[in-house]
């Protein structure tokens, strides 16, 4: 998000108000008999592929001593135009951002406390969109201000999921439960794409070979693919059909494959599958993990051979594609790594999302 000229002033000036205004915004008041949060959470970084963990919390405040260590993070996000520029979004505390790599945070006051997805635009770092709710959010001006430029009319179906076409980045894509959206000039009208038959929870967009494709994941454990930026689409289950269980398990992780232009990965309950052109042909690698459930995966842009995911806190690595395991216990007591990314410059560096699961309610 930092540009070396007037839009790295106005980020630094942006951050100065911040400390002067909101120094107590991001202190967490427990109230009267609330289960208590864990202070071992928030983002946690490795360069050594996980034999040492340290935590990137520290949010910018004169009070001092504000950090995220409390906060359940959903995601982390980069900006596709700065190797500085992160954001985190948070379950109940909203959207921060660092301009240094999360040494240090500031929370994006214009947003609110309930960010469920934020994408920055491909070449225009100061353009970004953000789901809240049934409302879908746009800034162009830094962060500074963000107008709505899309709302369901009903609460109860908010924004899914977010992107931004990788040929036409003027064409954005929204889900709402099983309903795509999608505006061919830059939010400022919106048309149906189409029915998927289940919830949409995930719309991830890259270019292989010359070509914008558009991958949707929906909770009846199906993936969608387009070629032409939404104009066809193809249900990929059936290219997956013979590894599934059973019993059918929901697609809890899909993501692109960064050592490979064309590949990709795929997670379902304990089952863990990858392609390596773009979904025509898949296989399954075998873990060692269950019956834990798994919450992330990743792969070694550099070597495709190594391979990494978390249980709840423990991080399981492999070098030779999945044959062989080892195991390491990840310093977040209570809490579940929540995801597992890789830096997008520097592949030494793996960043870790820890989030604390509900408390049972007492009887």
């Amino acid at each position: 998000m930092l540009r070396k000229n007037s839009t790295s002033y106005f980020l630094l000036f942006l951050a100065a108000i911040f400390i002067l205004t909101t120094a107590q915004s991001c202190i967490r008041i427990r109230k009267k008999n609330e289960v208590p949060v864990t202070t071992d959470g928030g983002l946690y970084v490795t360069s050594n592929q996980g034999d040492s963990w340290d935590t990137l919390n520290d949010v910018l405040s004169v009070a001092g001593g504000v950090n995220l260590n409390t906060a359940d993070i959903e995601d982390i996000i980069f900006d596709p135009n700065d190797v500085d520029t992160m954001y985190v979004l948070t379950s109940a505390q909203g959207a921060f951002l660092s301009l240094n790599k999360g040494k240090s945070w500031m929370l994006i006051e214009s947003l609110g406390s309930k960010v469920t997805n934020l994408v920055v635009h491909p070449t225009d770092p100061c353009t970004v969109y953000a789901s809240s709710g049934n409302r879908l959010l746009k800034s162009t001006d830094c962060l500074r201000n963000f107008d709505e430029v899309f709302h369901t009319e009903l609460a109860a179906r908010p924004i899914g999921a977010i992107a931004i076409d990788p040929k036409n980045h003027n064409k954005i894509y929204a889900s709402t439960f099983s309903q795509l959206f999608q505006s061919n000039d830059a939010g400022n009208s919106w048309n149906s794409n189409g029915f998927f038959g289940s919830q949409i929870t995930e719309i991830l967009t890259r270019t292989v070979f010359g070509t914008g494709l558009v991958y949707l994941v929906t909770t009846e454990d199906s993936i969608w693919k387009s070629e032409n930026s939404g104009g066809d689409w193809e249900n990929m289950e059936e290219n997956l059909t013979k590894f599934k269980a059973p019993v059918k398990e929901e697609i809890q992780f899909f993501s692109f494959d960064e050592s490979g232009e064309n590949a990709l990965i795929v997670q379902g309950g304990h089952r863990f599958f990858r392609s390596f052109n773009g979904g025509a042909d898949w296989s399954r690698v075998a873990l060692i993990s269950s019956p834990s459930t798994i919450h992330s995966i990743a792969v070694d842009p550099r070597d495709a051979k190594k391979i990494f995911y978390t249980t709840s806190n423990t991080f399981y690595q492999s070098l030779d594609g999945g044959v062989n395991w080892t195991t390491k216990d990840i310093p977040i007591g209570p809490r579940i790594a929540k995801k597992l990314i890789f830096d997008t410059i520097n592949p030494t560096i793996l960043y870790l999302a820890s989030w604390q699961a509900p408390q049972p309610k007492k009887k």
